[in-house]
């Protein structure tokens, strides 16, 4: 019998809610088990249904002052060792953020004898910190896309080194056994796909810095031909730049008040420079929508086939996004297709396939044990 585990999640304030949802997607994994899971987090990144302690986010921020960066340390360190006093022995510690911003946990890894697990779903800050924090870690679990910001983190290193050695340093610890790259997975539900008549409405999530990019698109779009577009609003206000909301009304945009309606029927614009476009991407195919994405080299584009099972076009040229939202209403059979097609490709997403290998790292069971529980 498997001893029980007891898995304590850090998280900072300044994660995306990508990856916040991502680690309840992980944790979800574990439900049913007898393993206990803390979350160390500010309030803004706890994750409902799970044991919280409330740290300061300010204990998690560097500082160039010798002091106070030992002073925050001291605090992280008395939450994790209050943690293991009410909560019980820590197993394993599973951080989501950036990898220096919960460095303290590797003070207490040997008196507390507990494994640190790393979950890289966001872009990794070039800094000699988070590099020595990722070559510290027990495991290093990470998205493909992020490898190359991993990559050039660990180099930081070594500074003084030529810049080629310094890299190659850094290959050899990522070829490692104890770096892992994962898929994101989604959590699936047994449920019928709708028919739809037609595809005709388009939702995007959208930033100040590319929503001018699709309103010109919009705009050398002839009215009648236009489909419906709903915007949702992330990171900055985009209604704080009064010409951006006129023009976004002229053109027909609407706001989506709410969040996106993940639905069979309608379709997804991921826009270039999103950081959370592979986890809604996904989102988007799972639910049976049809998706538009940027050719920009990134995991869908590589793993996607254009007119096949999605839409592409070249990032931030208006002709070529202009030609794909024109199909909207000028194909939407064709778009239909394309739609199943891209729900057929997200069965090989699924969560309880795609992170079985954190789930064995987290809870020391292999994964013929999971499959069996």
């Amino acid at each position: 019998m498997n001893k029980a585990s007891h898995i304590l999640v850090v998280a900072s304030g300044d994660q995306g809610q990508s990856t916040k949802s991502l680690t309840q997607d992980v944790l979800n994994q574990l439900q049913g088990d007898d393993t206990k899971i803390t979350v160390m987090a500010p309030d803004q990144s706890q994750i409902e249904g799970y044991a919280g302690i409330t740290v300061s986010q300010k204990s998690m921020t560097p500082s160039n002052n010798p002091l106070v960066r030992w002073y925050r340390a001291l605090a992280f360190c008395c939450c994790v060792i209050f943690a293991r006093l009410r909560y019980g022995e820590i197993s394993s510690v599973l951080l989501t953020s950036q990898p220096s911003a919960s460095y303290p946990v590797f003070f207490l890894r040997n008196l507390l004898k507990y494994q640190v697990v790393q979950l890289i779903s966001q872009p990794v800050s070039w800094t000699p910190k988070n590099g020595l924090c990722l070559t510290k870690a027990d495991r290093v679990f990470y998205l493909q896309s992020m490898r190359e910001s991993m990559l050039e983190a660990i180099a930081c290193q070594w500074k003084e080194c030529p810049n080629t050695t310094a890299h190659q340093q850094a290959q050899d610890i990522i070829q490692s056994e104890r770096y892992t790259p994962f898929k994101m997975g989604y959590i699936y539900v047994d449920q019928p796909m709708q028919e739809e008549n037609s595809l005709k409405r388009v939702f995007c999530e959208t930033q100040t810095r590319n929503l001018a990019h699709l309103l010109d698109a919009l705009a050398h779009i002839r009215k009648e031909n236009r489909p419906a577009i709903y915007l949702k609003e992330t990171g900055a206000n985009i209604h704080k730049n009064t010409d951006i909301k006129h023009q976004s009304t002229l053109l027909g945009c609407q706001r989506c008040e709410e969040d996106v309606q993940w639905a069979p029927g309608n379709i997804y614009l991921a826009l270039p420079g999103n950081l959370d476009n592979e986890r809604q991407v996904l989102k988007a195919l799972s639910t049976g929508m049809c998706v538009i994405i940027p050719a920009d080299g990134s995991f869908w584009d590589l793993a996607l086939s254009n007119q096949v099972n999605c839409l592409k076009y070249k990032p931030y040229d208006m002709s070529s996004l202009k030609e794909k939202l024109e199909q909207v209403k000028a194909n939407p059979v064709a778009l239909q297709n394309i739609a199943k097609a891209g729900a057929h490709i997200a069965h090989g997403y699924r969560a309880d396939k795609c992170y079985t290998s954190i789930i064995s790292a987290l809870t020391n069971r292999s994964t013929t044990e999971q499959h069996h529980d």
